[in-house]
């Protein structure tokens, strides 16, 4: 008796940490869905600050999230690196695109902490050009 107890409950606690995970699960997964329609819309505004915040919280989104798939956002960001009137938009995106590239290279604690879009940059290009050189190793 005290083993089928035992059985069930455990069954019972087992069921409700998989409902738990798949609830957990779907909400993070709405909330990335949300974030990626909020950065579309950054990435289109006419205010160079807000298209420079955006693509600094798309590349860290990447690097925290390696595996979350955002082609239409890497597909808005080529666009500004390639067409956009700003020279400086066009390179940041390109940095951008290069993170969104290989992201687990970029995640460097002092690239991820930095909040400063300036100096989120700067460490970007700085950590590209040493790649780019082959001063790191792959």
């Amino acid at each position: 008796m005290n083993t089928m107890f035992g059985l069930l409950v455990g069954t019972i606690l087992f069921a409700a940490v998989v409902l738990q995970a798949q609830q957990k699960f779907s909400t993070a997964g709405a909330r990335i869905a949300y974030a990626q329609k909020n950065m579309i819309v950054g990435l289109h505004s006419d205010n160079p600050g807000v298209v420079e915040s955006t693509m600094m919280i798309v590349a860290k989104m990447k690097m925290i999230y390696l595996f979350v798939k955002i082609p239409v956002i890497l597909s808005v960001i080529d666009s500004i690196a390639t067409a956009h009137t700003s020279a400086s938009l066009r390179y940041k995106a390109f940095l951008v695109a290069n993170i969104c590239a290989d992201p687990a290279w970029f995640a460097q604690k002092h690239i991820l902490e930095t909040s400063e879009t300036d100096l989120f940059y700067n460490s970007a290009a700085k950590h590209l050009q040493h790649k780019m050189l082959g001063m790191y190793s792959l």
